[in-house]
């Protein structure tokens, strides 16, 4: 009679320590941007997301492209790519092998999985050459 709540209980607390890069990690993982000099607009992904300095929420789930801009000088685009998140390692612990292929699966469509090696984005922009035309036909925060 006892056997059936205390299994139940247990099999909770087994799915309760699923999903350790989600419940450690998160799905975002917030990121300063320092620029010099300061005020630069920041663009993610195309979309204006503030003025430097500031911190960036960016989501774990896929790459991003990361476009700073000021007038007068160079503009710079960095691809920021994904790593693999070691936290995922903790859904295969053998204490919790039933709930690892479960967690890993939580992880992986919280996009926890994934996470940016870096601590803070620093730039420090460069004069734009005077002699150079001026491309006015660009979009502001466009990558190209």
């Amino acid at each position: 009679m006892l056997r059936r709540p205390l299994r139940i209980l247990a099999l909770a607390a087994l799915l309760g320590t699923a999903a350790c890069a989600t419940m450690i990690s998160g799905h975002n993982q917030q990121v300063p941007i320092v620029v010099q000099p300061v005020g630069a607009t920041v663009c993610l992904d195309g979309d204006k997301i503030g003025t430097s300095p500031m911190i960036a929420k960016l989501s774990r789930k896929r790459s991003h492209v990361l476009v700073i801009e000021q007038e007068g000088y160079e503009r710079v685009i960095r691809p920021l790519a994904t790593e693999v998140n070691p936290w995922i390692a903790l859904n295969f612990i053998p204490f919790i092998l039933i709930p690892g292929p479960f967690g890993l699966v939580v992880d992986v469509a919280s996009g926890a999985v994934n996470t940016f090696n870096v601590g803070s984005f620093d730039f420090y922009l460069q004069k734009a050459d005077a002699s150079a035309p001026a491309v006015s036909h660009r979009t502001p925060c466009s990558p190209t």
